[in-house]
C-alpha cells in the first residue's frame, strides 16, 4: 500500500509539472504584457509594440504616465490600481438614493 501511494503522489507531481511547463506565465489569467511583447527585451513596451493590441493602443497616452513614448511595468500597474479604485467607488448617481 505505502509502495502504491508513493507511486502515486510521484506521478501526480510530475504531471503537475508537465502542466505547468505546458502554460508559460504569459498566457495564465495574469499573463505579464510587457514579457510577452517586448520584442526587443529593453523591459518597457513603445507604441510600436503594442500596435496589435488595441486596448494598450487606445489607452497608451494614459498609461504612459511620463509621457517618455514607452509603457513600463509600473506605469502598467499604477493605472490597473487606479482603475480598481475607480471602479470601488460609488458614482454620484449611487450616492445620490
Amino acid at each position: 500500500m505505502k509502495t502504491f501511494i508513493m507511486t502515486s503522489s510521484l506521478l501526480a507531481a510530475f504531471s503537475l509539472q508537465d502542466v505547468a511547463l505546458a502554460c508559460p506565465e504569459e498566457h495564465g489569467p495574469r499573463r505579464n504584457p510587457i514579457r510577452a511583447l517586448d520584442s526587443n527585451n529593453d523591459q518597457q513596451l513603445s507604441a510600436d509594440e503594442v500596435k496589435d493590441e488595441p486596448f494598450l493602443v487606445e489607452k497608451f497616452s494614459e498609461i504612459d504616465s511620463d509621457k517618455n513614448g514607452f509603457l513600463t511595468r509600473e506605469e502598467m500597474k499604477a493605472h490597473r490600481k487606479a482603475q480598481k479604485a475607480l471602479k470601488a467607488k460609488p458614482s454620484a448617481d449611487e450616492t445620490k438614493e
